[in-house]
């Protein structure tokens, strides 16, 4: 009973320009050139048409989008005017470019990928020097459910930034000296779950009824931390962990649903960090203190300027610090 249509599409390199005016003398101007493009889309839906008006069902009864886009990379130029005098002056490029999607009854999933990201942006009255920077990937992510149901569904969130680096003008900002090394920074979040969800995000004549109500409308079960890993200036930190959720019990840790799980998170050149940050004056001796007092009440040595910290709570909602009880 459905109607599948599946397309190709292949993109030949192109340039593009434009420019755009306006009553206040503002003037926008932008040129660009896109590499090769190969997409190809996948659709069915129901034969005997579709009610845009209930899309919902049309979902269930099997209807699907789905597609993905490769591209060989891009480069833009936007520079802005106003009465003549530059305002702002932007540039980047970037390398090969991946995109998917798909959207169906299990909710929409999205992806992408772009490679060899720089970036340079001028703001003259805002800053003397051009803000510069480099992304050798980036990678996002989301999967959330679009149809109500009393099972679990699936929902996931990723941002992974790797090696993101600066132009040494913004490192001067703050760090004159050169105190702090200059490395490559990598910023990965890698979330996934199970929630219940009793909304409709589709029906849109009482989307924000179903929205306004005194019970959250959705309810979080399960939370899987596959990375959450931050890499810069000397120092990371590092953790991971799975908790099951229970909304029925809000009350064992008041006004939160009971966890139970644990977690791990694992941090390397932190004192090297904080004595950097005193070096640089961000920090007194009295905030550093505190900090190294905190981090050894919450963690336990694993080598030279590493600790970890395994957190775990039962299903009694006792929390439990490396092996000690805390709660």
């Amino acid at each position: 009973d459905l109607i599948s249509v599946t397309s190709d599409m292949t993109l030949a390199p192109a340039s593009v320009a434009y420019i755009v005016t306006d009553e206040d003398a503002f003037v926008v101007s932008n040129t660009g050139t896109f590499g090769r493009t190969e997409s190809t889309t996948e659709m069915a839906l129901p034969a005997g048409g579709s009610n845009l008006f209930d899309l919902s069902s049309v979902l269930q009864d099997g209807a699907f989008l789905r597609g993905t886009s490769v591209g060989d990379g891009s480069t833009s130029e936007t520079i802005t005017t106003l009465d003549g005098e530059v305002v702002s002056e932007q540039t980047t490029s970037s390398g090969q470019t991946t995109v998917a999607f798909s959207i169906d009854a299990a909710g929409v999933d999205l992806s992408g990928d772009v490679a060899d990201n720089v970036f340079n942006m001028t703001i003259p009255e805002a800053f003397p020097f051009p803000i510069e920077g480099a992304i050798e990937q980036a990678v996002v992510g989301y999967t959330f459910p679009l149809l109500p149901s009393e099972e679990e569904q699936d929902v996931a969130m990723r941002l992974d930034l790797r090696d993101l680096t600066i132009s040494d003008s913004l490192w001067a900002l703050f760090d004159p000296a050169g105190e702090l090394p200059r490395d490559p920074a990598t910023i990965n979040i890698d979330l996934a779950g199970k929630v219940i969800s009793d909304i409709d995000w589709l029906n849109f004549a009482t989307l924000e009824a179903q929205l306004d109500q005194p019970v959250p409308p959705i309810a979080p079960t399960r939370v899987t931390i596959n990375e959450v890993l931050v890499s810069a200036v000397g120092a990371s930190a590092q953790g991971s962990g799975e908790f099951t959720l229970d909304m029925s019990d809000m009350e064992t840790i008041p006004g939160f649903p009971r966890p139970e799980g644990d977690a791990l998170l694992q941090v390397e050149g932190a004192n090297g960090l904080i004595d950097r940050l005193v070096s640089l004056g961000l920090i007194g001796p009295e905030e550093a203190g505190m900090a190294r007092l905190g981090m050894g009440f919450v963690a336990r040595a694993t080598g030279s300027d590493a600790f970890e910290t395994a957190l775990e709570v039962n299903g009694e909602g006792h929390v439990m610090v490396n092996g000690q009880r805390m709660r």
